[in-house]
């Protein structure tokens, strides 16, 4: 589990914040509309190009 301070989210914290379906998180990082870097199996979702997205900020 990671905290507010970490600098990833996993793909079941961003369902949650963004209120979808692991599912549909994990097909939209592979679109490549939610930004995430995948270590082995892992997939984390970067945190501030997230936030940034969400507030409609330019990336």
């Amino acid at each position: 589990m990671t905290t507010k301070t970490s600098p990833t989210m996993s793909v079941r914290e961003t369902a949650d914040l963004m209120d979808l379906d692991p599912r549909t998180v994990g097909k939209a990082i592979d679109e490549g509309t939610i930004p995430a870097i995948k270590i082995g199996r892992r997939i984390l979702v970067l945190r501030e190009p997230l936030m940034r997205m969400l507030s409609g900020e330019a990336a």
